[in-house]
């Protein structure tokens, strides 16, 4: 009797041991919307969102102006805008140049940026609508 209760307490612990130490995947965060410039999807466009712990988190818009940044701190994140592929000289074409501008106004990006949303995790929406005239209290 003792070898059997000494067998079950084992293999008790084994199955304790199996539940317990695992580790379910953390929970991914995303700040997700689209990027317009005076009403156009602005396709190639880096978004750049500043935590508090002064760290970048970045996401690049597609084709349609959506773009997506994983795992942003939650709380207050600073937004800045710019090009993610420079408009090719002039006079210049081929396979990689595009005749498309990636105009971002300036009160959208570098230091002359005025953006925020507070970040409260999960997947979160933030569409941003920029002016050609630059106000970032437009965006929502």
């Amino acid at each position: 009797m003792r070898r059997l209760t000494t067998c079950l307490m084992a293999l008790g612990g084994v199955l304790v041991a199996g539940c317990g130490g695992q580790r379910s995947a953390e929970e991914t965060h995303a700040l997700v919307g689209s990027i317009t410039v005076a009403g156009q999807p602005a396709r190639d466009v880096m978004i750049v969102a500043r935590g508090s712990d002064g760290k970048d988190y970045s996401g690049v818009s597609d084709a349609t102006g959506k773009y997506q940044i994983d795992n942003p701190p939650i709380g207050t994140l600073r937004i800045t805008l710019a090009s993610a592929t420079p408009p090719p000289p002039p006079g210049v074409k081929g396979a990689g140049a595009s005749r498309e501008p990636r105009y971002v106004p300036a009160g959208y990006s570098g230091n002359s940026a005025d953006l925020t949303v507070e970040f409260t995790g999960g997947t979160q929406v933030f569409d941003i609508a920029a002016a050609t005239d630059a106000d970032p209290a437009r965006s929502r």
